[in-house]
């Protein structure tokens, strides 16, 4: 086991899970529980941390989520759903209501 993602933003260290899961990596959030009062000031042992469950995943995790987070979002006009008439924020290949693939 080891930590490939602290954060004090729980939604952001379950994201990235979701992202190592897609790839295929065991993972699982350590202090996924453990919510700090706002009076105390949090420390590094007490933050939810994304970890991978095998060592050897490591890199390959590391990899992943850098190439996630160095991904530039695309700032593109919305567009029209052909199939459902939906419109879609620019930055989507395909809509987010049925899943048709943005047509080129």
């Amino acid at each position: 086991m080891r930590d490939v993602f602290l954060n004090h933003d729980f939604t952001r260290v379950e994201h990235y899970k979701g992202i190592l899961d897609e790839a295929g990596i065991p993972s699982f959030v350590r202090n996924e529980s453990s919510l700090n009062v706002l009076t105390q000031m949090p420390d590094n042992t007490s933050l939810p941390a994304l970890c991978v469950t095998n060592d050897e995943d490591y890199d390959r995790a590391i990899e992943v989520l850098r190439a996630f987070i160095q991904t530039p979002e695309s700032t593109g006009p919305d567009w029209k759903c052909a199939n459902c008439g939906e419109t879609v924020p620019g930055n989507f290949d395909s809509c987010w209501k049925c899943g048709t693939a943005r047509a080129t």
